[in-house]
């Protein structure tokens, strides 16, 4: 059976998440717990004025 949907131009509903998967493992994070504590991290910096 072959899809006939066209996959360009498609926009996932997860992006964020895998957009977050991918930066906690590019930062030796071995988990999705330890990505989102980093993201908490990454927040908290931005809520109390840092801009990186």
């Amino acid at each position: 059976m072959t899809d006939s949907r066209d996959s360009r131009g498609t926009r996932h509903e997860h992006l964020g998440l895998l957009g977050l998967v991918v930066a906690g493992s590019a930062a030796g994070k071995k988990g999705l717990k330890q990505a989102t504590q980093m993201a908490g991290m990454w927040e908290r910096g931005r809520a109390s004025g840092c801009s990186r």
